[in-house]
């Protein structure tokens, strides 16, 4: 889930990023099923040993790339870049409103996220794997009167599959990154 890179000036752009599936499962019948930010931290928190009740997922971009983090509350920031991944799988049709000063692209695809722990951690194996018509506003980040680098809205309608706690689920809903928060990096 990248966004643009940011100018190795020790500031990240951190951007949040929100999960909310609907669909039904396989059990007595079909089953209600609700994925949210809340379920993939439960997930996540298990296949990592940690607890992250109450944390967040984000977007953080760096002048050296993008990673997806959880953010717990009261604890350092923890990489999951490994389990929760975009691809864009579609060519895409693109505005391009810049001036020489600033950022402004829209573009309009088809992207894939997969969300999965995989099947060598102490979770309950759980994934899914949707795709969908997706919005991606790119747009300049600045911070004191300066260009920090890009940061990229993206809207997604997605539909797909998964497994959640054992159980098969067709699910629909919709997947977001926004905000362009600023945040100082120590130095070391």
């Amino acid at each position: 889930m990248a966004a643009g890179l940011v100018q190795a000036n020790a500031q990240n752009i951190v951007q949040n990023v929100n999960i909310n599936l609907k669909g039904v499962a396989q059990g007595e019948g079909a089953e209600q099923v609700r994925i949210s930010n809340k379920d993939v931290l439960g997930v996540l928190g298990t296949a990592m040993g940690q607890t992250f009740t109450g944390g967040k997922i984000l977007l953080i971009s760096s002048g050296e790339g993008s990673t997806v983090t959880v953010r717990p509350k009261g604890a350092e920031d923890v990489d999951v870049s490994a389990f929760l991944s975009k691809t864009q799988i579609s060519d895409a049709v693109v505005t391009d409103n810049s001036s020489e000063s600033k950022t402004d692209i829209t573009s309009y695809s088809i992207n894939q996220f997969i969300f999965s722990t995989g099947e060598d951690t102490n979770a309950t194996p759980s994934d899914f794997d949707v795709q969908g018509y997706t919005t991606e506003r790119t747009r300049n980040v600045t911070s004191g009167g300066e260009s920090i680098g890009d940061a990229t809205d993206t809207k997604a309608s997605v539909s797909g599959t998964g497994n959640f706690y054992d159980k098969f689920a067709v699910v629909q809903g919709t997947i977001s990154v926004t905000g362009r928060k600023v945040e100082n990096t120590s130095a070391d």
